[in-house]
C-alpha cells in the first residue's frame, strides 16, 4: 500500500530516514500540505497537516521526500 500525500516523512520517520533513531516508527510519521484527501487510520500514518512547507525544509533520503533535521 503506499500513500500520495503533498509532504513528506515527517518527525520520527525523518529523524529515522536521517539515521538519527536506529529503529523506525511504530506508524510512519508524514506532514501535508494538502488539508483535503482521506483520512488513513491512525495505526497506518499519522498525518500532520501544515500550512508552511517551504520547499528548502524537505529533501530526499533513501528516496523518500522528507523534512530536514533543522526544520523546526
Amino acid at each position: 500500500m503506499s500513500w500520495a500525500v503533498d509532504g513528506a516523512a515527517a518527525r520520527r520517520s525523518s529523524s529515522w530516514l536521517h539515521d538519527v533513531l536506529d529503529e523506525p516508527p511504530p506508524v510512519p510519521d508524514v506532514v501535508s500540505r494538502s488539508r483535503s484527501g482521506k483520512a488513513l487510520h491512525p495505526a497506518q500514518l499519522t498525518l500532520h497537516r501544515t500550512d508552511m512547507l517551504p520547499m528548502s525544509d524537505v529533501t530526499t533520503q533513501k528516496g523518500i521526500p522528507v523534512t530536514t533535521i533543522e526544520r523546526p
